[in-house]
């Protein structure tokens, strides 16, 4: 049964959409995954911290999000977030 929540959980983490509105997200320089998942989540974006991270080492870029200014559009998913600053 916890191995069906855990996919579950991990499933609803990958697939739906956290960005409700178009949002810029400025990323600086020596900013880590906590500081970037309180961005977001602090722009109203609902991101799990812990699946944020999971899905970046998941992707092998846990060492490669950039700093920079990047646009989030309406829909946007952690994957694809993920993918953009990496």
């Amino acid at each position: 049964m916890a191995a069906g929540t855990l996919w579950f959980a991990y499933e609803n983490a990958t697939h739906r959409p956290v960005v409700a509105k178009d949002y810029v997200l400025e990323v600086n320089k020596g900013d880590s995954f906590a500081d970037i998942s309180a961005k977001l989540i602090d722009a109203g974006i609902v991101v799990k911290p812990f699946w944020f991270k999971v899905i970046a080492y998941r992707e092998k870029v846990q060492n490669k999000l950039k700093a920079g200014e990047y646009e989030l559009p309406t829909g946007s998913t952690m994957p694809q977030i993920i993918a953009l600053l990496a």
